[in-house]
């Protein structure tokens, strides 16, 4: 896992989101899905691993805040196409599904 990558990839995705052309938009959203969903493996392998050391906490806490960061980016598409708002609404299936812990946070996103 290593941040600074990720966080270039956040910031690409992110501007992204604000072309013209649809497609990039789409592959924004699925990137960012699949970033959410990374994270998650990516924290199961890290509990795996060492789950009683205090960095391991640490890193737990920075993928959860990842996580959360990018669904705030992701309840922006809301407004987008209706092609955009579909990819976004399985995107948000996957991750109910998969990642019990923001089961509330997608609930809340669709519910407004």
């Amino acid at each position: 896992y290593n941040r600074s990558f990720l966080d270039h990839i956040i910031l690409v995705l992110r501007k992204s989101m604000f072309k013209r052309e649809e497609e990039s938009r789409l592959i924004a959203v699925s990137g960012f899905i699949e970033i959410i969903l990374a994270l998650e493996d990516e924290e199961d392998d890290t509990i795996g691993i060492a789950s009683s050391s205090q960095s391991v906490v640490s890193q737990e806490d920075e993928i959860n805040e990842t996580q959360y960061e990018i669904l705030g980016f992701l309840k922006r598409s809301l407004t987008q196409q209706p092609v955009i708002r579909k990819a976004l609404y399985k995107g948000f299936l996957d991750i109910y599904f998969k990642i019990k812990s923001l089961r509330g946070v997608i609930i809340e996103i669709v519910a407004r």
